[in-house]
């Protein structure tokens, strides 16, 4: 995952919202839908964002890195040409790649609200020749090496002056020294404390907003679910109904098949005495059917007659 923060000085509060518009823009044109949180934070001294990007499962994490990037593409291309890459090449490639994105960030927002580029902190922007502003930019660091020197110098000598009127005062007043001491201490603890809450309710607040989300999610998968049972639940009533009448039509299938096979082998019983019979008459088989016929004929006659 790659995380970055986009800060402006406290001056610029009153821009802010502008600034934080538009840094949130070039992100979304930069990463697209790789962009995946952009959380802001004003109750610290210099308002500020903290974007993070995720790349894509299926692609290598250095190409969203745009220092990474061309040191990645030139070990590639090493690699394919069968040759080591030149890592002092590289380092001077990660450079400028970075410097690039600082400079197109500064070009697409910075610039628009009279910030500098080249710094660790944006600063008012200096109008005149390249030379005035280097000359500036020297001289502001001049002045910024002697106040730190001064205040270094002075902490020292301030201690010792400090703890040697300390050691002069009386029980009382070291007392009193110690109380504001502990007082202040016990402020800036507060302050601490106070600071700390503010993020802990921050955090709870995401905390239940997701939670809330979740549960919305669930009871909408609920939802879904018994929509999709009610949906099919006739077409597994009917297809239960057919596998009953399936398993009866299989049962009298069954009886019918045994018997078929009782009127077969009947069937053949009766012909192999039918065919023993015909051979027994042979050549008289005619004259015993035309006797049988007769006599049938007779006693059906006589049936009739005794009817009547």
């Amino acid at each position: 995952m790659l995380a970055g923060v986009v800060s402006v000085p406290n001056d610029l509060k009153n821009s802010w919202n502008d600034y934080k518009k538009d840094t949130i823009n070039w992100l979304k044109n930069k990463y697209g839908n790789k962009l995946k949180s952009v959380i802001e934070h004003t109750d610290e001294p210099n308002p500020h964002l903290h974007f993070y990007v995720v790349q894509d499962v299926s692609k290598a994490f250095d190409l969203v890195h745009d220092g990474k990037k061309v040191i990645y593409e030139d070990n590639q291309k090493a690699k394919a040409n069968n040759t080591k890459p030149n890592k002092k090449q590289q380092v001077k490639m990660y450079k400028k790649a970075m410097q690039d994105l600082q400079d197109d960030f500064y070009n697409a927002v910075s610039k628009k609200y009279d910030l500098t580029r080249k710094s660790k902190t944006p600063r008012p922007r200096v109008a005149g020749t390249t030379e005035e502003y280097k000359e500036v930019v020297k001289q502001t660091q001049n002045l910024q090496k002697k106040v730190i020197e001064t205040i270094e110098d002075a902490k020292k000598h301030g201690f010792r002056v400090g703890l040697a009127e300390f050691e002069n005062n009386n029980v009382i007043t070291k007392l009193n020294i110690l109380n504001i001491t502990k007082k202040r201490n016990f402020e800036d603890l507060n302050k601490q404390i106070k600071s700390l809450e503010k993020h802990k309710n921050y955090y709870k607040n995401r905390k239940d907003h997701y939670k809330q989300k979740t549960e919305k999610l669930s009871k909408e998968v609920k939802e879904f679910e018994q929509v999709v049972t009610n949906f099919y639940k006739p077409a597994y009533k009917k297809l239960n109904s057919i596998e009953l009448e399936n398993a009866e039509l299989k049962k009298r299938n069954s009886i019918l098949l045994e018997k078929n096979d009782k009127l077969s082998i009947e069937l053949n019983a009766k012909t192999k005495m039918l065919d023993a019979v015909k051979k027994y008459f042979n050549s008289k088989w005619d004259n015993f059917i035309n006797y049988f016929n007769s006599n049938k004929n007779t006693a059906t006659n006589k049936h009739k007659y005794k009817n009547i």
